[in-house]
């Protein structure tokens, strides 16, 4: 039996990070360093899938939390956190904070959210 994936591209985020490769922050690279899984159901073979990703640390590292639901009977399937650290890319130094750059991307995008749900109230 065959079976092929393929993966969309990649689109910004619903907050509306700008995703622009040339801008500094991204002139890093942002290695996974701790990863948590807590499966809840099996997902089987076929079944479509559901995630949402949310970030939920920003100040020195990144924490992104994940829901994984079918998408179907929306059914937990499993929950995740990783957090991940800038490095440089070019010397491969930990840097100890997160670039002001992407700091600033952040706070512009959870301005925009926060508007949005004072709007809708």
């Amino acid at each position: 039996m065959t079976s092929t994936h393929t993966t969309p591209p990649r689109r910004a985020p619903k907050a509306g990070i700008d995703p622009d490769r040339s801008r500094s922050w991204l002139r890093r690279a942002w290695p996974i360093v701790e990863l948590h899984v807590k499966y809840v159901h099996a997902a089987r073979f076929g079944e479509r899938l559901a995630v949402q990703a949310s970030l939920v640390e920003w100040q020195s590292r990144l924490a992104v939390n994940y829901l994984i639901t079918n998408a179907a009977t929306e059914e937990r399937v499993a929950r995740a956190r990783t957090v991940q650290v800038a490095v440089e890319a070019s010397t491969g130094v930990l840097q100890f904070a997160t670039p002001a750059a992407l700091l600033e991307r952040v706070a512009a995008a959870t301005k925009r959210e926060e508007t949005k749900w004072n709007d809708a109230m």
